[in-house]
This record gives C-alpha cells, sequence and structure tokens, in this order.
C-alpha cells in the first residue's frame, strides 16, 4: 500500500545526519505494471512499477531526475554503471552505508539466452538487457549487483547520464564470481571442420635438417599468395618453406581437392622487429607461391572486409591446426573450428597494460569470449590462421599473432588488424 511506503531522495548515506541535499518523500500511489503476475516468479521481464510521490522532489544539486535513452542497442558492448545500497556480502548480510557504484557490460543477448535457457524467448525478444563482465581473467575486475539493489538504475553513454534499464534480477549469491557461465580448467573447444567449410584456410610447412614439419596456419588471398604470421617465418628462407592449401587432415591420404605448393619469396613486414618480442602488431607475412593454385570448390582466396569496426561484439569464426592441449601436446588430424567474439579494445587494453597504446591505436583485434562454459580460444600452432567474420563468416579481418601460450590459461588472444595495413598488403598483393 502506497501509505506504508516512502522515499529518499538526494541520499549518500544510510545512517547519520541527512546531508542538506536529502529529503524523504511519502508515496501516494503504486502502479504496477498490469502484466507483472508474481514476485514469487525468478524471471519476470514485466517487474516494473511507478511510484508517484505525494509531494514533488524539490530539485538540487544532488536531486535530478534521470534521461531516458533514446537508442538503448547503441550500448551494447559497452560500459555502463550500476548503483544502489545492496548487500555486499550475502554470506555476512553485509551493507554498506555509502552508495555504492561499479561499471559493467551490456553484453549481447544471445551470450545470456545460450545460459538460461529458461529466459531465452524474453532475451531475445529484448525484455531484458542483461549486463556482465567479460574481463573474468582478473576476478578484482567483476562487480555485480546483489540483493537490495533491485529498482537501482542501468545508466550508459559516456557520461553515464542515460537511463536504459532497472535491476530487475541481481546475484542470487553476492560472492559467486560468474553467475552466467561458470569457470572450468581450459581446453582449446574446438571441433572438426568440414570439406569446403574453409577453402582459405592452408598449413605452412617448414624443413629443418630434411624434414618438414607444420609450423603455422595461413590464409589463400591471392591464387599465389598466402598471408601468414611473421613470427612463423623469420630467418626462414623460402626454399625451405612449403604451403598445403585444400586440407581438411594432416594425416592419410590427400583429399582430391589438396595441392602442396613451393614457395618462391617470403615478405616479412619491414616494422616486424624480433619474433622474441611478444607482442608485435607487425606479425605479418606474404608468401609468393612459386606456382599459382588451382581454384577449386576447397581452394578458393579468402575475401577481406572492409569495415572491421561492424564486427565489434559480434560473434567470429576462428580455425587451424593448433595444439588442443599445450600439456599433452594434443595436436589434431582434422581442421579445427570455434566460434568467438570480437571484443572491444579497450577490454583487452585494461588486461595487458604492457600493449595497451597498441590496443588503442586498433594495431591488434582482441578475441575472447564472456561466456567461460563456451570458452574456446587458439593455442600454439594456429598462428598465422585467419579471424572470419560477418554472417557467413567469410569476411577475412586477421591474422593470429598471439595465442594462448597455456591452452590451459583463460586469456584473450590477439589477431593482427589487417585493415589496418592495408596499404602494405596493397602492394604486396
Amino acid at each position: 500500500m502506497a501509505e506504508n511506503a516512502r522515499v529518499s531522495v538526494g541520499m549518500l548515506n544510510i545512517y547519520g545526519p541527512p546531508n542538506e541535499y536529502e529529503q524523504t518523500l511519502s508515496v501516494s500511489k503504486i502502479n504496477i505494471h498490469e502484466n507483472y503476475e508474481n514476485r514469487l516468479i525468478r524471471y519476470n521481464p514485466y517487474d516494473l512499477a511507478v511510484l508517484t510521490l505525494a509531494t514533488p522532489a524539490r530539485l538540487n544539486k544532488n536531486v535530478q531526475p534521470a534521461r531516458f535513452a533514446e537508442n538503448v542497442e547503441q550500448y551494447y558492448g559497452k560500459r555502463c554503471m550500476m548503483s544502489g545500497w545492496g548487500l555486499t556480502n550475502r554470506d555476512t548480510g553485509t551493507r554498506p552505508n555509502t552508495l555504492q557504484k561499479a561499471q559493467t557490460t551490456m553484453v549481447p543477448n544471445y551470450a545470456c539466452a545460450d545460459e538460461l535457457p529458461e529466459i531465452k524467448t524474453a532475451l531475445n525478444d529484448g525484455m531484458y538487457i542483461c549486463v556482465y563482465d567479460w574481463i573474468f581473467m582478473v576476478v578484482s575486475k567483476h562487480a555485480g549487483p546483489c540483493g537490495g539493489d533491485s529498482g537501482g538504475p542501468l545508466m550508459c553513454g559516456p557520461n553515464f547520464d542515460q537511463l536504459v534499464g532497472i535491476l530487475s534480477l541481481g546475484v542470487v549469491n553476492c560472492t559467486y564470481i560468474n553467475s552466467i557461465g561458470k569457470f572450468r580448467k581450459r581446453i582449446v573447444r574446438g571441433e572438426n571442420a568440414q570439406l569446403f567449410e574453409f577453402p582459405f584456410q592452408t598449413e605452412l610447412q617448414i624443413r629443418n635438417y630434411g624434414f618438414w614439419g607444420n609450423v603455422c596456419g595461413g590464409v589463400l588471398v591471392t591464387p599465389n599468395k598466402v598471408l601468414t604470421a611473421a613470427h612463423c617465418v623469420v630467418e626462414k628462407t623460402a626454399e625451405n618453406a612449403r604451403v598445403s592449401v585444400g586440407m581438411l587432415n594432416i594425416y592419410g591420404p590427400p583429399n582430391e581437392y589438396e595441392q602442396t605448393l613451393s614457395v618462391s619469396k617470403i615478405y616479412i613486414h619491414e616494422n616486424y622487429e624480433n619474433r622474441l618480442i611478444r607482442y608485435n602488431p607487425y606479425d605479418l607475412a606474404v608468401l609468393t607461391l612459386a606456382t599459382p593454385a588451382r581454384l577449386n570448390k576447397n581452394v578458393q582466396p579468402a575475401r577481406f572486409a572492409e569495415n572491421v569496426e561492424q564486427y565489434y561484439n559480434t560473434r567470429c569464426m576462428m580455425s587451424g591446426w593448433g595444439l588442443t592441449n599445450s600439456d599433452t601436446g594434443t595436436r589434431p588430424n582434422t581442421l579445427q573450428k570455434a566460434q568467438t567474439t570480437m571484443v572491444p579494445n579497450y577490454a583487452c587494453a585494461n588486461e595487458l597494460p604492457e600493449i595497451k597504446t597498441v590496443f588503442n591505436d586498433g594495431m591488434y583485434i582482441c578475441v575472447y569470449d564472456w561466456i567461460l562454459s563456451k570458452f574456446a580460444g587458439p593455442c600454439n600452432g594456429d598462428s598465422g590462421s585467419p579471424l572470419m567474420c560477418g554472417p557467413n563468416f567469410d569476411q577475412l579481418v586477421g591474422i593470429l599473432s598471439l595465442g594462448v601460450v597455456n591452452c590451459t590459461y583463460q586469456r584473450p588472444a590477439m589477431y593482427v588488424n589487417l585493415s589496418v595495413h592495408h596499404d602494405w598488403l596493397s602492394d604486396k598483393l
């Protein structure tokens, strides 16, 4: 009933004397959304109510109405701000005196829909906004609402001044770091690719002491040019390099589309410095084939993406024959594929300050999954392999430069952003 409700505005601290801006106001009417059914139902996208104050709040420096966002979709993948006086620890019942704030990320609804099938329809219909941090590598970065924060606002925009949502469902256990995915020891969770699925994928082989070994991936970009990572071929000679195209399985008899071609020339990006430097955004090389590849159903050049930025926060596809477990040295016979997400560069820049400038300049593309239970990533031997985006995963956006050294360690992978090297590629191709 309205007579049993009141609202405090302008408040910063719950306890102690009120500040000069604070007002406690009676409620004259409560309007609950007519489609709200029952508070015992855990998921209810109509969890909204409007309280009419008996007397209007006196506006001042600390009492101002929020502004509604005009376009919520623009904030997906962006940092937003949540606030409230909810519990900071459910086990101890700890509640703060001072209003708490924390940044979080509005993640695409499919990320939550996959993990919460019971409300998949509501998420797909855009009834809920799902927030979570994809920076899972450092637990101290995680922040989330808890009991008592319900009804608090989610504010987005450059100044966090756009109201996009009201908290309906926080984290049941405030100490549970990941309420969507679950922490698991990482293995590279690829699956077997099919014939004709990656006709641009190549495998680079290097000869040492008379024996050929598979060292890196690559991507066919013209009938006689292959793009790979510079660190795969630095200090190597063309006569000791060859490329397999149209290949699906490393071992066993070749399929009818497969060709193994000699390399006549290796172009390493002139700004690539040293393979011992862990982060190098010029980690690019172009291999000229001695004879052009014969194009067929399983041998086709990749198409470069015209606008890489449009694929941030979308699902992309990675592929390769790299290790699936670095502890055992397990390498697959069949080409592996896995979906991942191209995340905003600031997400990696915050976690890898040693290359923050490179990220901010857009030299790298960072991929990672915010749903850890679905985590998959590249490992040793996948270097030089492509990152493909777009609705059909047919747009080449990057070449793998730095995967995960330890395949059981959850970390982002970095691809060289090919759009940054447009002029260099035009000259070499």
